[in-house]
Parts: structure tokens; C-alpha cells; sequence
């Protein structure tokens, strides 16, 4: 069993205690290639497993204190290089998993013994895709979808073959797990599915959906799974997904396709830079930086993490690997308070491919360095890796693995904060459906004989649970406390009685889904001055600060409206130049400075900054 080497910076550790769990690291057995697959947790009531599929064509479901579930390791007909996904009927949990060689199989675990109820052949490559559980019909039954070779096929929950639909890739395959969601507004979700060069979505029926599929120029996908989220809330999901450029400049990109009118012409988003700037990371979405909204949130294999907003503005960057050689971020990138105050965590893998050792980083958004909560796991073979986050009791774990079969797993004793947790499945949640988490609602407050009317606008999410109703004697919510929980989807007004009225009681409301995840909070509302939330606030509403290119190697166009000039820094603080401001635009010439990261302030005529970003200069 291979060492674990633990790395703390005490001086800059934020986050509550946190450990290693006894009895791990366990020995996961690998084939003849590194573990690939991601992890997934099965929770029940009580209990929550992690479950993995292997290399060495078993599947492994392993209790928090390190020992196998009855039942597993399981052999399956394959090689697992994917996700499972996993569904609780009539008393026992039904797994599904997809082998690379193509075979679906339907297993149920009854909690004391485990079987192959199904075993289907498909085709013969299937290499890093997950099966994918939703009713995309509408009816109330679930449908399993599956990608193997260049079909995708959909079954009945209970394995019978429903329909097929042919597509194209120079790979001979998909390249990254299928998607689902409503992408037309005809109230029934679609099904995306990426080859190597173009982007294809089909009805329920397995029908095309209309003007698909679109194809890639000078281009491809990059094993990055399609995201779905109503960035525009119209009501239908964009689709957010990684690729790469195929030629000249080898770097990565983040495309945007609206499901009415699609197209693949312009990226959102370009990781500028030499070969080794490709988004392998899937997409996935959170608040980063407190403006009570939703960012994406996305790595690159050079080792960068991005957040961004849904028309590309850099909303936070952490360059953690840049300070390291050869330092690849391949899976996803998983968001979840760990702190307990506003606002989540990056939590992600990375492997250093120059020597034997891959690291598992929790981080706040804009860290520059890993100095949060960095272990160092030492590894003969890397893999493309996610890890997973869940909770249990009143601790929180995270669960990691390395390429050759060392399986991690660590506890933070204590719970996300309210409207902050549960951000850590989006690139699947437990049936692999990547649907993004609820929209956050819009609050106003009244108050009315001593009584506070809260009023808020309807989720729209189709998988509602309840509201989630808190106050708080400030705005950032550091005391909040639960008022109540409403699980009638058009119940959108609540009053609380105020034996004294406070001026200083803040409210929110967040959106909790059947999976558990939680929206983002409404921004906070109290009978005051709404205006004092910039003053009150850990998180200040701030204007953008918008840098294009960025990176950039000589010339960049600073945006930032209603700042009198920029201040640019080195990390260490040192003031590098001041530029003035034409209508709130700026061009900043960096010449004679050298390649590196630059600190970026907007100030406005009153000597406060209103907005703050980060970009790399590379020569």
C-alpha cells in the first residue's frame, strides 16, 4: 500500500478539522491500465457507499470505514472506465454500469447480496462513457440510455429495448457521457451525445432534434461531457461543453449552443496558450464569487481552473498548478462549502505527470496556490479522475482515488452552510442526468402590522422538493437560522409574526431538489435599505471587470463600467502600472513586463474598488 504524504500550509489553512478515515486508504485491483472511472455514492437513509468501477472488470461498493458491501467486488464482462448510475426501487438499490467493450448491466442490491439481473451486448467501445437514467418521455417511467460505438440506445428501466439512434466520429466513438434535458421547450427533456467532431441531440423518440447535428471547425470535443443549465431562463437548457482547436495553436475552448437556434461558430470562452491547454474538465455551476448568481466552473489540462460567467466574462481563476511541472486536470471540478462561510470550494484531482504523485485540492475560487487543503498522493499511473463529495451525520467526505487502485477518503467535521452544499454532482448526479441545480428564486419583503411578508418567484425546477426559508441578523447570512420549509411548489409567500422588529433581520430563500442539491441564495432581503447589502455583505455586489483576451500575450481590452482607472499588480502587490479610463474601456500594453499572473483592480472616483479580477500574461 503505497505512502500517504500530507501537505499543509498551517499559516494559510482555512478550512476545520479534517482527516484521513481509518481504514483508508483501500487497495482498489487494477488491470492492465489505470483505474479511470469516477466515483459515485450510493445513499440509502442511513448510509452512504462509494462505489467504483475497476480495470480489472469488477466493481467495487465499499463502506465509510473501508471494508467491501456484501456482494462486491462484483465481476462484470468488462473493463469499467466510466460512472455508475443508480436508482433506490421496491426496497433495494438497481446499478447500472457500462463496460468499456459495451455491455450494460443491470445489477440489484438488496443491502445483504448483490446480482446481475441484466446483461446486455451493445457493440464494442464504450471507453470513459456512463450510463444515464431519465424519463425523457414524460410518463413517469425511467429510460436508460447508453452510447456505445457510434449508437445510442435507449432501454426501459426494467432492460427492455426501446429504440436507437446512429450518429458519427472519426474516434468510432462517443467521446463523453450523454446529457439529458429540455434543450426545444416541448416539455420533454432531449438526449445530447458528442462524437469527436460534431454535437447531436434526439427527441424521446430517438428522432433528431431539429437542425441537428451541428459540426465542429478546426475542432473537437474533449472528452468533456455536455452540460445542460437555462443560463437565460427562457424555460430551455443551453448546452456548455469543453473542446479543443485541431490545429496551429492546440488550446482549449468552452462552446455555448442554444437548442433553438444551434451553432458552434464561437466559443465562449478560449484557454489561451501552447499545446496542453485542453478542457477535458466537464462543466458545472455554482456561485464562486458571491453576486447570488451562477458561474461555470470548468479545468484545464495545464493545470488552471476557470470560472466564467454564461456569456464568458472571467467571474474567478485559480491558478493552482501553475506553479508546478506538468501539473493536468482531467475530471471535473466540484463545487461545495467546506469553511462554513459564503460560498463554495473547488475540489478537484491533479496529477503530476513528471513524477509519481497526484494531489487532491480543495481551494477557495482566485487561490493562486494550493494552500487550502492539499494532500499529496503518491502513484505509479494516473488516471482521468473525479472525485466526490457527500454528507453524512454532521461531517462532510470527500472521496478520491489514483490511477493505480489506492482509494482515499476524508472527513471535515462539519456541514455545508445553507445554499452552499451539494454543488459536487453536476457532472452527474446519481443517474448520470447532467441537469443543472435549481434556479435560485427572487425575493422581496414587505412588513405589514409587525409581521414580515416574504414573497418569492416559483422554482421552475422538475425535480422540486421544497423551499428552504432562513433568516439572519446580517446580510451574508454568517447566523443564519431556518424559519421553515415548504413543500408546495406554488406556496410562494410566507409570513413571519416580529414580537420586535429588528432593522437589521435579513432573509433568504433557496431551492432544494429531490436529489438533495440546493440552489444558490436568493440575494438577501431585510426592511432596511436594501442598498446597505454592499456595505453589510461579505461578499459586495460589484460591477464586472471583463479582460479579452485573457490570457493574453501583449495587448489585452479591460471593460469595467464606471471605473476612473485600473491598477494593475504582481501577486506579491507590487503596483505595476495605473491605466485611465476611455468611456469604461482600457488598453493595457504590457510590454517590457514579464510572463506571469497580474492582479487587475477597478477604481472608481471616489478611490474604491469596484471590481477586481486576475489574468496571465504569457510571452
Amino acid at each position: 500500500m503505497k505512502n500517504l504524504i500530507i501537505k499543509i500550509f498551517l499559516a494559510l489553512l482555512i478550512f476545520p478539522l479534517w482527516a484521513q478515515v481509518d481504514g483508508f486508504p483501500v487497495a482498489i485491483g487494477v488491470g492492465n491500465e489505470p483505474l479511470w472511472g469516477a466515483i459515485a455514492i450510493i445513499e440509502t437513509d442511513s448510509s452512504a457507499y462509494i462505489a467504483i468501477g475497476s480495470t480489472n472488470d469488477s466493481l467495487y461498493v465499499i463502506e465509510t470505514d473501508g471494508s467491501n458491501v456484501s456482494g462486491f467486488p462484483m465481476l462484470l464482462p468488462g473493463k469499467i472506465t466510466s460512472k455508475i448510475a443508480w436508482e433506490p426501487k421496491d426496497s433495494a438499490i438497481v446499478i447500472f454500469a457500462l463496460t468499456e467493450n459495451g455491455y450494460l448491466c443491470r445489477i440489484i442490491w438488496n443491502g445483504a447480496t448483490a446480482s446481475i439481473d441484466t446483461e446486455i451486448s451493445l457493440g464494442t467501445s464504450a471507453k470513459y462513457i456512463s450510463p444515464v437514467i431519465d424519463d425523457v418521455r414524460n410518463d413517469g417511467e425511467l429510460e436508460v440510455f447508453a452510447a456505445v460505438d457510434t449508437t445510442l440506445y435507449c432501454y426501459s428501466f426494467y432492460g427492455e429495448f426501446l429504440w436507437s439512434a446512429n450518429f458519427y466520429s472519426s474516434t468510432g466513438a462517443a467521446v463523453a457521457t450523454p446529457a439529458c434535458g429540455d434543450i426545444n421547450g416541448d416539455g420533454k427533456n432531449e438526449i445530447i451525445v458528442e462524437g469527436y467532431e460534431a454535437l447531436f441531440a434526439y427527441n424521446s423518440n430517438g428522432s433528431a432534434v431539429d437542425s441537428f447535428p451541428v459540426e465542429l471547425e478546426d475542432a473537437a470535443f474533449s472528452y468533456s461531457a455536455p452540460f445542460l443549465w437555462d443560463y437565460d431562463g427562457d424555460g430551455n437548457c443551453e448546452i456548455f461543453c469543453g473542446a479543443h482547436r485541431t490545429s496551429g495553436d492546440e488550446y482549449g475552448i468552452v462552446f455555448k449552443v442554444d437548442g433553438s437556434d444551434p451553432s458552434l461558430d464561437s466559443p465562449i470562452y478560449t484557454v489561451h496558450g501552447a499545446f496542453g491547454t485542453w478542457v477535458y474538465s466537464s462543466p458545472s455551476i455554482g456561485d464562486m464569487n458571491g453576486d447570488y448568481s451562477y458561474d461555470i466552473t470548468f479545468g484545464s489540462i495545464n493545470g488552471t481552473v476557470f470560472g466564467i460567467t454564461g456569456d464568458g466574462a472571467v467571474s474567478s481563476f485559480g491558478g493552482v498548478a501553475l506553479h508546478m511541472a506538468y501539473g493536468h486536470i482531467y475530471g471535473g471540478i466540484l463545487l461545495c462549502d467546506l469553511d462554513n462561510e459564503p460560498g463554495p470550494e473547488y475540489i478537484f484531482q491533479m496529477s503530476q505527470e513528471s513524477s509519481n504523485f497526484a494531489y487532491m485540492i480543495a481551494m477557495n475560487p482566485n487561490a493562486l496556490y494550493i494552500d487550502n487543503f492539499p494532500d499529496t498522493l503518491e502513484q505509479n499511473e494516473a488516471g482521468i479522475l473525479t472525485p466526490a463529495v457527500f454528507v453524512q451525520d454532521s461531517s462532510t467526505y470527500i472521496a478520491g482515488a489514483t490511477g493505480d487502485g489506492e482509494l482515499y477518503l476524508w472527513q471535515i467535521d462539519n456541514l455545508p452552510a445553507a445554499g452552499y452544499k451539494f454543488w459536487t454532482e453536476l457532472f452527474g448526479d446519481r443517474r448520470n442526468r447532467s441537469v443543472a441545480i435549481p434556479d435560485a428564486p427572487q425575493l422581496s419583503i414587505e412588513l405589514q402590522d409587525s409581521e414580515y411578508s416574504l414573497i418569492w418567484t416559483m422554482s421552475i425546477s422538475p425535480d422540486f422538493q421544497k423551499y428552504l426559508l432562513y433568516q439572519s441578523s446580517d446580510s451574508a447570512g454568517t447566523t443564519i437560522v431556518l424559519i421553515d420549509s415548504i413543500s408546495d411548489i406554488g406556496d410562494t409567500n410566507y409570513t413571519v409574526a416580529a414580537d420586535t422588529l429588528s432593522d437589521s433581520l435579513w432573509f433568504f430563500v433557496i431551492v432544494e431538489d429531490s436529489f438533495g442539491r440546493t440552489s444558490a441564495r436568493s440575494v438577501p432581503q431585510s426592511t432596511i435599505d436594501t442598498a446597505a447589502i454592499c456595505e453589510k455583505a461579505v461578499f459586495p455586489q460589484k460591477i464586472s471587470l471583463t479582460i479579452s483576451p485573457s490570457p493574453f500575450n501583449s495587448v489585452c481590452k479591460i471593460t469595467a463600467q464606471g471605473a476612473q482607472y485600473i491598477e494593475v499588480s504582481s501577486l506579491d502587490g507590487k503596483r505595476l502600472k495605473t491605466l485611465e479610463s476611455d468611456n469604461g474601456v482600457f488598453r493595457f500594453d504590457a510590454q517590457n513586463l514579464p510572463s506571469g499572473i497580474l492582479l487587475l483592480r477597478a477604481i472608481d472616483s471616489k478611490g474604491k474598488t469596484i471590481a477586481d479580477n486576475k489574468t496571465i500574461l504569457m510571452r
